[in-house]
């Protein structure tokens, strides 16, 4: 407490119900107003000396944030090129398919009846692939729960 001369020091705290973050800035910055000038000598003008005031999610994700960002950024291009190979996947189930299609047309069956059977088709594919998504992504939880980790040590 008595030395003054430590400068990088860490606080967390809870803020009371309806305090917002810009009222907690201006309490803790009048705050460190009164300490300084209570010990000018300590806290010089020209060291800067001020406080820094922000979420804790934000602080102990800070430096995450990007490598989060790139992971995103990485999976959703992974995500677009996989919706593009299943969107040729299903044109060209389609092309193979046309002279079935064509078949059941002279048969009888209603242009609403084949996009019902086409459409039933993709959704039943769409509805696997969620559900083996989903799957994926209980299983991997714990593993990118390990990776946050390893960049938040303090949300352990």
């Amino acid at each position: 407490m008595a030395n003054r001369s430590a400068r990088m020091m860490s606080v967390f705290g809870k803020m009371k119900e309806g305090v917002t973050l810009e009222e907690a800035a201006r309490d803790l910055d009048l705050v460190a107003e009164t300490v300084r000038q209570a010990n000018p000598s300590s806290y010089p003008d020209s060291l800067g000396y001020a406080v820094e005031t922000a979420l804790l999610s934000n602080a102990l994700t800070r430096n995450a944030r990007p490598t989060f960002l790139l992971l995103l950024a990485r999976a959703s291009f992974v995500f677009l090129i996989a919706c593009a190979n299943v969107a040729n996947i299903n044109l060209s189930r389609l092309v193979k398919r046309q002279r079935e299609l064509a078949l059941r047309a002279a048969i009888g069956a209603s242009r609403r009846r084949l996009v019902h059977q086409l459409l039933t088709d993709s959704t039943l594919l769409a509805m696997l692939g969620g559900i083996l998504g989903l799957v994926l992504a209980w299983g991997l939880l714990d593993l990118i729960v390990a990776f946050a980790a390893r960049f938040t040590p303090l949300a352990q």
